[in-house]
């Protein structure tokens, strides 16, 4: 096993070279500076995410490193050190400042998969010897396949039909409408570039992906005073600021043109426009209105 010590800690130091060179930008201001700050903020804890995040899977895999110490290939070493290295800086994680939960998300579920394999081929030997062998394995199979579907077809269908929902906050922002892009084409074809677009965080995100303007506000790491901006909005598009004040708040930041869709209409209690005394309709559809000043 010595043998592959060294080809293995040529890549592990080149897999870990980009987060070195990005740990080493962090100290260098705005946006870096805002990564180990919105790493610690944004997930769930460390024990929740470790049950619930890897699943069976996890624990079935832990069997397969019996089977690579008695087959140290190069393959079989290189497939357990992929699985678990993400696992193993969970440790060192308040070293780089990086949210442990962040390794787990990251989990190469491939590596673990194989892994579980390999816990099974484990198993099958030990069983090998035994009269009952056939019926052993067999057994072992079953087990372990009625486990993992029990676990993960429940988990596959709550993600699968939050994706596939007509609208979900968290998806709404890669699973465009026709009406969305119906609305970006009319700011492609009648708003100047570099025009300042006021929206939520997640219609921000992919406004400046399909147009050449600027949003208000996106994401946590490329978004000045992000809290002091998501308050503003948020009560802006609420409707709770007077003429006077939504006035300036526009003066403010520069912004010239008002999205309401879906995730901005959410944070007002009725359907009534936005400042009628102030604003007037650049375009609607059933779906997305912009407005601009009068």
């Amino acid at each position: 096993m010595i043998r592959f010590f060294l080809p293995l800690t040529i890549f592990c130091f080149f897999s870990g070279l980009p987060v070195l060179i990005l740990l080493s930008q962090t100290t260098l201001g705005f946006p870096w500076s805002i990564i180990p700050e919105w790493e610690t903020k944004q997930f769930y804890p460390l024990s929740e995410e470790l049950l619930g995040g890897l699943g069976p899977i996890f624990l079935f895999s832990l069997i397969g490193i019996f089977w690579i110490f008695q087959n140290p290939a190069l393959e079989n070493i290189f497939i357990g050190t992929w699985a678990f290295l993400p696992l193993i800086c969970i440790y060192f994680s308040n070293i780089f400042h990086l949210n442990a939960v962040r390794f787990l998300q990251g989990a190469p579920f491939v590596p673990l998969s194989i892994m579980t394999g390999f816990s099974l081929l484990f198993l099958e030997k030990k069983i090998s010897k035994s009269h009952f062998k056939n019926s052993l394995k067999y057994l072992i199979y079953g087990i372990t396949l009625i486990i993992l579907l029990s676990f993960y077809i429940p988990a596959l269908k709550v993600e699968l039909s939050s994706q596939i929902a007509e609208y979900t906050p968290i998806y709404s922002n890669i699973y465009l409408t026709k009406t969305t892009f119906a609305g970006l084409e009319f700011i492609n074809k009648n708003i100047p570039p570099k025009t300042h677009i006021l929206s939520s965080f997640y219609t921000g995100n992919y406004i400046p992906a399909f147009t050449d303007n600027v949003s208000f506000l996106g994401h946590h790491t490329y978004t000045y005073n992000l809290e002091q901006k998501q308050a503003a909005l948020n009560i802006f598009y609420g409707g709770k600021m007077t003429d006077a004040e939504a006035k300036q708040f526009l003066d403010n930041y520069k912004i010239t043109l008002i999205w309401q869709g879906w995730d901005e209409k959410s944070l007002k209690p009725d359907a009534l426009p936005l400042y009628p005394n102030l604003l007037k309709v650049a375009y609607q559809n059933p779906d997305v209105t912009l407005y601009i000043l009068k």
